[in-house]
């Protein structure tokens, strides 16, 4: 058996002597001078593919067509060993794009120094300036190498998982929002065919209303015809209001799906080499939300708390009454309106509400705790009152 594995005893990539007849300013080391271990994390995490091409082209080489992004990697990779015209390019390049870090580091003298730079640069994400200033560094030692070099080696895979995590998560978003379109447009359809309906439905009314009156009005001796007349009339008119109401219901309701298609945000997905976005914080905005299912309703109140809000319910006058709305709505922040689970009057009564009061009204297509978490970062753009 082999000896047992100890803290500090990792392989840790070499440290090679600057050419004085190539050395850079000060001393600085060359990507030639680098170990050969080293040249794969420099260019892999310090240039992009963009600048590789660029690069690639400007020492005068041609890109075959079809090379992948790999190959082109493995071709720079291999042309850093020697100072030839690739390799003095991407030193150039390395240099330009981070040449203010390389000043900043130009007074550290010791290792220690510059490890303590590193790990500052480290916790602010300032990973491709700082390794390419440190590790070309005329004071850099094998210790300080070997912990530079061994963190960028675990980010590499770090960033590879976050990445793959990252691409599941666009694919089931992006199949979300498929199927979240697809209902919004056979939510138009309903309306648009409802609308139509309406609207010959209230054209046939003012017909047949026409007709009776116009017949009507030159035979006054015809009294029990005329009797007859005046029911069908009252019976016309009051069928043409219902109708009229419901259109506006119609029309309202249209005008609540556009709201929600507007207020729901687009999915973002996070790049693997972008810093993490902050989390949401209310900061203790407290959040009315109106409707949805009882089943829901502890999933909504951690959705809202979770991040350090305040979570009011109506249930839209199911069992609580319409009256108390106006009550809540003075305590509240922000409200939120599940307008899938929500009476068309609860809607409305809301709405006026939050006009009168100066709240911010915002409809949401689905009462899910999902959709209100997707909608945190709208209540954050609203100021509290």
């Amino acid at each position: 058996m082999g000896a047992a594995w100890r803290p500090g005893e990792t392989q840790r990539p070499p440290v090679v002597a600057p050419d004085p007849a190539t050395a850079g300013e000060g001393g600085r080391r060359r990507l030639w001078d680098l170990g050969p271990g080293q040249h794969c994390a420099i260019v892999g995490t310090c240039l992009s593919i963009e600048d590789l091409r660029r690069v690639v082209r400007k020492a005068g080489l041609t890109i075959a067509p079809g090379t992948d992004d790999y190959s082109l990697h493995v071709h720079c990779v291999s042309s850093c060993a020697k100072p030839g015209p690739l390799a003095r390019h991407l030193n150039k390049l390395l240099d330009k794009l981070y040449a203010g870090e390389v000043a900043r580091t130009r007074a550290l003298a010791t290792p220690g120094e510059l490890l303590a730079h590193w790990r500052e640069s480290r916790a602010k994400g300032r990973i491709a300036p700082a390794f390419w200033a440190l590790m070309t560094h005329p004071a850099i030692d094998g210790p300080a190498t070997g912990e530079v070099y061994g963190d960028v080696h675990m980010f590499s895979h770090l960033n590879g998982s976050a990445r793959i995590a990252d691409l599941a998560r666009l694919d089931a978003l992006t199949r979300s929002l498929r199927d979240a379109e697809a209902r919004l447009e056979r939510a138009r359809t309903d309306t648009r065919d409802a609308l139509a309906a309406r609207d010959a439905t209230i054209a046939a009314l003012e017909a047949r209303l026409a007709a009776p009156v116009a017949v009507a009005a030159p035979k006054p001796e015809r009294r029990p015809a005329e009797s007859k007349t005046a029911r069908l009339l009252v019976s016309l008119q009051r069928k043409l209001a219902s109708e009229r109401a419901r259109a506006r219901a119609a029309e309202a309701q249209l005008d609540l799906l556009r709201q929600a298609e507007e207020a729901v945000p687009e999915p973002r997905v996070a790049h693997a080499d972008a810093p993490p976005q902050p989390p949401v914080d209310l900061s203790g905005r407290t959040v009315l939300y109106v409707g949805g299912r009882p089943n829901q309703r502890a999933h909504l109140r951690d959705a809202v708390e979770r991040h350090r809000g305040a979570f009011l319910h109506h249930d839209g006058g199911i069992e609580q009454s319409l009256g108390a709305i106006d009550g809540l709505v003075s305590q509240a922040d922000t409200v939120v309106c599940a307008i899938d689970c929500v009476s068309h009057g609860a809607c409305l009564k809301l709405k006026a509400a939050c006009r009168r009061l100066g709240r911010t009204f915002l409809p949401m297509r689905s009462a899910s705790a999902t959709s209100l978490s997707r909608m945190l970062p709208s209540l954050m753009e609203a100021p509290p009152p």
